[in-house]
């Protein structure tokens, strides 16, 4: 599955054809979270991601008689990135990160049909998670 990515360069846009890597991110809601602290770490954890691919945040659809806007879904993000080891590797190093910074929300990514949670792992566990994606990556591309 290939498709565009917008790739910045100095102050203009450059449209690069490279293979890409969509994949749902989230973190466990805790019982004492509000709207107000997931909003904030939603927000953060989509901030930092934003410096290696391209993030958005998931929108609940509306009841079929609501006639308002859909709600945005917290402690989940969307995210584009290429399927390239080193920004796999920049999105996982992200990813643990937040983990250490919020040692009780364990983090879940899906890549398609592939579910990858990170609950803390070592320096070493990071290679094989960078290896994880690029393979769940390669499954979708077939």
């Amino acid at each position: 599955m290939t498709g565009w990515l917008n790739v910045a360069w100095t102050n203009d846009q450059v449209r690069c054809h490279l293979p890409e890597l969509r994949s749902r991110i989230s973190f466990d809601v805790l019982e004492s979270d509000d709207d107000f602290v997931l909003d904030r770490l939603t927000k953060s954890l989509a901030n930092e991601l934003r410096t290696v691919g391209e993030v958005s945040l998931p929108v609940d659809e509306p009841a079929d008689d609501d006639k308002g806007a859909g709600e945005l879904v917290l402690a989940t993000l969307n995210v584009l990135t290429a399927v390239d080891p080193l920004q796999i590797e920049a999105v996982i190093r992200i990813l643990t990160s937040f983990r250490r910074r919020n040692p009780d929300r364990r983090i879940r990514v899906a890549v398609g049909d592939a579910k990858i949670e990170i609950d803390n792992p070592s320096a070493e566990h990071v290679d094989e998670l960078v290896e994880a994606f690029l393979a769940a990556a390669k499954r979708r591309k077939r």
